[in-house]
């Protein structure tokens, strides 16, 4: 499975999010904010293959399909610039855009 993960902001909640590592197989990238980036790289004990993007470099995942997209952020220009991650299915290939 190929997951994508949207956490970016406060350290601590990026800890604790960090628990769905443990739960999610195969390929997964997590979006997230440079100072977490150290955080998140090499992590331990992770049940599947973690690919660690940082926001603004969110671009290059613009030809990329995920089977599962979970995006944990709640603030509102982070969401509405992004949502259409959720509109990425396991057949689609590019991202659409508002």
């Amino acid at each position: 499975m190929n997951s994508l993960i949207v956490k970016l902001g406060a350290t601590g909640d990026v800890v604790r999010t960090t628990a769905l590592l443990h739960r999610l197989a195969g390929r997964i990238t997590w979006v997230t904010a440079r100072p977490n980036e150290i955080l998140l790289n090499g992590l331990p004990n992770t049940a599947g293959e973690l690919r660690v993007v940082l926001w603004n470099d969110v671009h290059t995942l613009d030809r990329e399909a995920f089977d599962l997209v979970l995006n944990l952020e709640d603030d509102e220009k982070t969401y509405s610039e992004k949502r259409s991650y959720e509109d990425l299915g396991p057949h689609s290939r590019q991202r659409t855009r508002n």
